[in-house]
């Protein structure tokens, strides 16, 4: 009785809770699967919106039908939408995020390819160096711009940039514009995780609290099992020495404090790592960004994440959202409101059913 009592007074706690819009632009982004993972795995979301925006409509499809999957799995009550219209898109919008990629890959391979003839290496040219002023002056209006509209038609929306150069983009909405925002980048949790490993320990025992600016920060606070863990780290590294990231460890010799999120980012703000001298970065395992295996890594990415597995076949969810997913498709025939994919259409799942999905 004591369960069931707790059953129905979490169903009214989470019927009482107001529903929300979120809006991903640039929806068509890597960043996407992983969003709509933590969305779809979120009871506090329950009846919300989620719009994805982009200029191109067939990344943005195909992400819906991605979300329309993990809806499936997880038994997700969410409503997904689709526009290229950003104004519509923004209307009334609670929460939004920023994933955009101007100019795509081919732009960012100028970023790197232009720099290179006069002797400039980067290992990622998005942050800092002429790489990362290119990108800013590519990504900075266009933040503003949407920004502008938020003003207009969402004002007391957060906005959630997951687009870099992170710094320079935060700043210069929070100097033109009256938008709250906040940047965000995963890059600490693959330096926690590690540094985890690195000291053979567990990475949920191991916890760590950095500051500085996006792409080159500083590790103040590392700890195991509350316990202050440098100790640790140089016991470690006097050891068996950097088995990878020697930059990073150098600094870490140098200054006594460990830096993230590695060394590929770290190098770009000391150029000195990446001089001719040094090989371009090849004397510290540094190597340039190679945007060719980015675009086949991307797509390689998206296929494994949706890749399905029917009864009786094995199909490519990747191959379907390309020619469009049908009932049939299905296990069952009355999971969508509308069986063919119509831009702005919105789609709920309206009956729970079972797939066996592989991520």
């Amino acid at each position: 009785m004591g369960k069931a009592i707790s059953k129905i007074h979490n169903f009214l706690e989470k019927s009482k809770m107001p529903t929300k819009k979120i809006v991903i632009i640039g929806a068509g982004s890597h960043f996407t699967p992983g969003l709509l993972s933590d969305f779809t795995s979120a009871e506090e979301l329950t009846g919300s919106t989620v719009v994805l925006h982009d200029i191109e409509a067939s990344g943005m499809e195909i992400m819906a039908k991605l979300g329309l999957r993990m809806m499936g799995e997880k038994s997700a009550d969410l409503h997904i939408e689709t526009t290229l219209d950003r104004r519509e898109a923004l209307s009334d919008a609670d929460f939004v995020i920023s994933t955009i990629r101007v100019g795509g890959l081919e732009a960012h391979r100028k970023d790197i390819e232009i720099p290179l003839k006069y002797d400039i290496y980067q290992g990622v040219g998005d942050t800092v160096g002429p790489g990362g002023l290119s990108v800013a002056l590519r990504h900075i209006p266009v933040t503003v711009e949407f920004c502008r509209d938020m003003e207009e038609l969402c004002p007391d929306a957060w906005l959630f940039n997951f687009t870099n150069p992170m710094t320079a983009i935060c700043r210069a909405a929070r100097k033109v514009t009256e938008i709250k925002i906040v940047g965000l980048c995963h890059g600490i949790f693959g330096t926690r995780r590690f540094l985890a490993d690195y000291l053979g320990v567990q990475v949920d025992d191991f916890q760590v609290q950095a500051a500085g600016i996006n792409h080159f920060t500083w590790i103040y606070d590392m700890r195991h099992n509350g316990e202050d863990a440098y100790p640790l780290l140089r016991k470690k590294y006097a050891e068996v020495g950097p088995k990878t990231q020697p930059v990073s460890f150098q600094l870490f010799e140098i200054y006594g404090l460990y830096p993230s999120p590695g060394d590929r980012h770290v190098a770009e703000f000391l150029p000195f790592y990446h001089r001719r001298e040094a090989d371009g970065g090849a004397k510290y395992g540094l190597h340039l960004r190679n945007v060719d295996a980015m675009e086949k890594s991307k797509d390689e990415k998206l296929r494994v994440e949706i890749k399905i597995r029917q009864p009786g076949k094995t199909a490519s969810a990747f191959a379907q959202a390309r020619r469009g997913i049908s009932k049939n498709d299905a296990p069952n025939r009355h999971v969508f409101q509308r069986s063919n994919w119509k831009r702005s259409s919105p789609i709920r799942l309206t009956r729970r059913y079972k797939q066996n999905i592989i991520w």
